[in-house]
């Protein structure tokens, strides 16, 4: 069981707990019998979180890359590549590009109360963390040097999978060329262009998210 979602900031942690849940994680996907097994133990766990509180998976994510051994790191990165292949990766709620940003769920009589989201996209951890941090009104903003480490963590995380590398670097491509109904902004897709293009290259961790982020940085809000 995963911390307690009011503990689930976004940064890395020594507390005993994210220790032990990144554990817990290990081995209940080592026991599974198959991809299709380990993508929806993945998605029970996420579920777990809820919406509110996704960032809470992703630290989880962050928790086995930070405590885990070359080997733990390998089995989730092998079954985040199962999910991927499944198009079932575990994913958090972002409000489409323009729009409100989450409110309360409704007024009486039906109407949606002010500043309520109008529309939502699903994005897994790279992308959400992504478009926390340049599109205005995302759930759950955390600081730039927050999503700085939890991007270089969920990436070096992945990268214990070639097979997860190369489907996560196509899904981000897709995204970076496909508005999404306007999900993305123009900062978050040239961001995620840029993650595609230098992860694919086989830059580090810390020389993809730097670059990526400078491309969205650089671009007018």
């Amino acid at each position: 069981m995963p911390p307690r979602p009011a503990d689930t900031r976004l940064r890395y942690s020594d507390t005993p707990r994210w220790e032990a849940a990144a554990q817990r994680l290990v081995s209940a996907l080592r026991e599974q019998a198959d991809d299709d097994a380990r993508s929806r133990l993945l998605e029970r766990v996420a579920a777990r979180f809820g919406d509110e509180h996704y960032l809470g998976f992703v630290q989880l994510l962050c928790a086995v890359e930070h405590f885990g051994d070359p080997r733990a790191r390998a089995i989730v990165a092998d079954a985040l590549a199962g999910a991927l292949a499944r198009h079932r990766l575990p994913a958090g709620a972002i409000p489409a590009w323009g729009a409100h940003s989450f409110g309360p769920p409704a007024l009486g009589g039906g109407l949606a109360a002010a500043g309520a989201m109008t529309g939502t996209r699903r994005l897994g951890p790279v992308e959400f963390l992504c478009a926390s941090l340049l599109q205005p009104g995302a759930r759950s903003a955390p600081q730039r040097e927050e999503v700085e480490l939890a991007l270089r963590s969920v990436i070096a995380l992945v990268g214990a999978s070639r097979r997860a590398v190369q489907l996560y670097v196509e899904r981000i491509a897709v995204h970076a060329d496909d508005p999404l109904q306007g999900t993305l902004s123009r900062r978050t897709r040239d961001t995620l262009r840029a993650i595609a293009t230098h992860w694919r290259d086989g830059d580090t961790p810390e020389r993809i998210v730097r670059r990526g982020l400078a491309a969205g940085l650089s671009m007018p809000a």
